[in-house]
């Protein structure tokens, strides 16, 4: 066929495998046979899909014997439509890099060609199968990242404060705010790896550092766990000098993590649009009271009003009694982890697109985000959830329970065979087996009648007579701890739950760990909470490029903190 087709005058015959099954053997037998015939090489091209993954060596096979004209796609375009069944045709930046490697000289900007194919994969999400164009182009990204962030790369920390070598190595965050929500985030990440730059008001940083209990060097422990890992740095946001220090670190930077109200970044110039061009693979993270838009947006909010908004206070308590808040700030807590959770997720984003992102998280959502089924069943059903107590209303039995020494048991016995084993546990076989309460949707009908008598038995019994009886039941129940309970288990000592710090100022404590539980890059606590300012020297220095005698100026202008490491 090709011989006819040639004598009558075709200048370029293209041998084809649109399905992709051919092998380097059939082309090169097909080639001699053309050639045999009497078609010269010169006039056949080649055109090879690469469903079963041997296009580049098909591609190989036909330059060996001569073949000079190929059709190959660039991103996933090109070539010839997709036949069915089919992958994509034989990629241009495979076949460049091949001839490069021949030592042909192309004409072709192999670079070019595989960022091209890389946009086109981005914009349009089109199939790439060119390695050759990935590699290429992840690479110069990478380049161009490089670039951007060269005076990380050339820094050099210090002996004892480098990051290990957690998931998160090799990347800078920039925490900015205070209290609890954005830095429970920032702790997160550079408990696994990240290095964290927390930015904090000359003087006396971050008011973290005075709340709760303080210790005799004047520091609350509970700063000195939040602010583990990280690397504190003083600088007055108000000066110029300080807004372009933050500016060229957030530059280099992959993540910034801030918690002011919405607008206050913006008044700096330190907003994510002033970072669009500077530096656009930047994840850029927002935790606020209400969110960085709707009506709320410039509300002051704390974890202490955003929690009721967000619907958990309402459930919170005991029928006909006002709300109970737990004594812990709990919103903040779930803001931290939800926005870590988002910055993470961003990353994996950024690693696809080579595109940062902003990240918005309010402390009223993140308390929403955990309600569970109080919107389905309203809208839905009608039901407003309501207060129940040591109870979960519609799961019954579920309660906490006092026992005979003064302490409490939490029954998780709402399954309807522990259920049956708890009744015959503490002798009531009739319960056991009455119909009414064989499913859970009986037992809520008759929750009274149901908690009464595991109520009276536990009462009967210690807590450790209670705990005992209750597991051979085969019954999900526990303790109620505090701080030295939790501290004395031996569960909780065997799972690493504590950590040992030693302050700078010499005390020693334990913190607790910071979770999940990583089998392969598991994080750690490299050191506590430093001073107030520790890092300024050395980021400014090592970071920035600035000299002493520069530093020195501006913390005497104070655009930086006059604390010393």
């Amino acid at each position: 066929i090709c011989k006819r087709i040639y004598d009558e005058g075709a200048y370029e015959l293209g041998i084809c495998d649109t399905i992709g099954r051919a092998t380097p053997d059939h082309v090169t037998e097909l080639i001699d046979a053309c050639v045999a015939a009497g078609v010269p090489v010169e006039a056949l091209a080649l055109h090879v899909h690469d469903t079963y993954g041997q296009a580049n060596a098909n591609m190989l096979a036909g330059l060996h014997k001569g073949i000079a004209s190929f059709d190959v796609a660039v991103g996933g375009l090109g070539g010839c439509p997709f036949a069915p069944g089919a992958a994509g045709n034989a990629a241009a930046e495979d076949l460049i890099f091949a001839l490069q490697g021949l030592g042909v000289e192309t004409g072709i900007d192999l670079d070019m060609l595989a960022d091209t194919g890389a946009w086109i994969t981005r914009e349009l999400q089109r199939p790439n199968g060119s390695r050759a164009g990935t590699a290429i182009a992840g690479a110069a990204q990478r380049g161009r990242q490089t670039e951007a962030q060269a005076r990380r790369r050339a820094a050099a920390p210090r002996p004892g404060t480098a990051v290990h070598g957690g998931p998160l190595a090799g990347y800078r965050v920039v925490e900015l705010g205070a209290f609890l929500a954005g830095p429970f985030c920032g702790t997160t990440l550079a408990y696994f790896g990240a290095d964290v730059i927390k930015i904090e008001p000359p003087g006396s940083g971050d008011p973290i550092r005075r709340w709760r209990q303080l210790a005799e060097d004047g520091t609350a422990p509970w700063a000195r766990s939040l602010l583990r890992n990280k690397r504190s740095v003083t600088v007055n946001l108000k000066h110029p000098e300080g807004q372009k220090a933050i500016k060229d670190l957030i530059a280099s930077s992959d993540v910034v993590v801030e918690n002011f109200r919405p607008g206050v970044m913006e008044k700096f110039g330190l907003g994510p649009d002033d970072f669009k061009e500077l530096n656009p693979g930047l994840v850029y993270c927002r935790v606020s009271g209400y969110g960085q838009d709707g009506p709320y947006r410039d509300r002051p909010g704390f974890a202490s009003a955003t929690e009721g908004e967000g619907g958990f206070r309402f459930v919170n308590g005991f029928p006909g009694q006002s709300p109970v808040r737990p004594n812990l700030s709990l919103g903040d807590s779930l803001a931290g982890v939800q926005a870590a959770l988002g910055v993470m997720m961003a990353l994996l984003h950024r690693t696809n697109t080579y595109k940062g992102q902003v990240v918005d998280m309010a402390l009223y959502e993140a308390v929403y985000n955990m309600m569970e089924g109080v919107i389905p069943d309203y809208t839905a059903l009608g039901v407003i959830r309501q207060p129940s107590g040591t109870t979960v209303s519609g799961i019954v039995p579920t309660m906490t329970c006092t026992t005979k020494d003064g302490k409490y048991v939490v029954v998780g016995a709402n399954a309807d065979p522990i259920f049956k084993r708890v009744m015959e546990k503490l002798g009531r076989p009739d319960m056991a087996n009455d119909d009414r309460f064989k499913d859970n949707a009986g037992r809520v009908k008759h929750q009274a009648e149901v908690e009464k008598p595991i109520t009276d038995w536990i009462a009967s019994l210690t807590q450790q007579e209670a705990l005992k009886a209750l597991a051979e039941a085969g019954c999900p129940a526990g303790p109620i701890y505090d701080a030295a309970d939790m501290l004395n288990d031996p569960h909780f000592q065997a799972r690493g739950m504590f950590e040992d710090v030693e302050t700078p100022t010499g005390l020693r404590f334990k913190i607790p760990a910071i979770l999940p539980k990583l089998s392969e890059s598991p994080g750690s606590t490299l050191w506590c909470g430093p001073e107030v300012g520790a890092h300024t020297h050395q980021v400014l220095s090592e970071y920035l490029g600035y000299d002493d005698a520069l530093i020195e100026t501006l913390r005497a202008e104070k655009a930086f903190g006059l604390e010393q490491p």
